[in-house]
């Protein structure tokens, strides 16, 4: 008897209780030779992904202090609007219904 998981061929003889543990032991046993994961991040990062990383940290900062000022109050309001009426064409999509409160 054999089984096939994840396109791995197991023989299992003549095994009648097989349980997940041994399945997820087999699956993963080289793992642990594998060295572990690459935390050096050798050659990650180009000149791209640096001009990207910059800009989005600049969007960043600029949207936390433009945020706090009043004018961008009504565009606060209209963009919680549009989404919490997303949750309700939602509900009312999958047959709910919306409590006015």
């Amino acid at each position: 008897m054999s089984v096939l998981l994840a396109d791995i061929a197991i023989d299992l003889g003549e095994v009648d209780h097989f349980e997940f543990n041994d399945i997820w032991r087999i699956l993963f046993k080289d793992i642990r030779n594998m060295g572990g994961a690459a935390w050096d991040l050798k050659g990650c990062c180009g000149p791209e992904e640096s001009i990207f990383l910059a800009f989005y940290a600049g969007y960043g900062l600029i949207f936390f202090f433009i945020n706090s000022w009043a004018v961008m109050k009504p565009m606060r309001l209209l963009s919680v609007f549009v989404h919490e009426f997303g949750h309700a064409s939602a509900c009312w999509l999958t047959g709910g219904k919306v409590k006015k409160d």
